[in-house]
């Protein structure tokens, strides 16, 4: 069997200094939550002006 090649080979960001991983991680989050509570919202909206 081939052993895997080492994650820091096929994830960039993980190469960066632990800080700046932990920012891109949360940023990413933030960005994804943003998205999904525009996405509710507007779900919320559909759902009201067909009901």
């Amino acid at each position: 069997m081939i052993a895997p090649p080492p994650i820091a080979a096929l994830h960039p960001l993980l190469r960066l200094p632990r800080q700046a991983l932990w920012l891109c991680i949360i940023d990413s989050l933030v960005l994804m939550l943003y998205a999904l509570e525009k996405l509710f919202q507007n779900q919320l909206w559909i759902f009201r002006k067909v009901f």
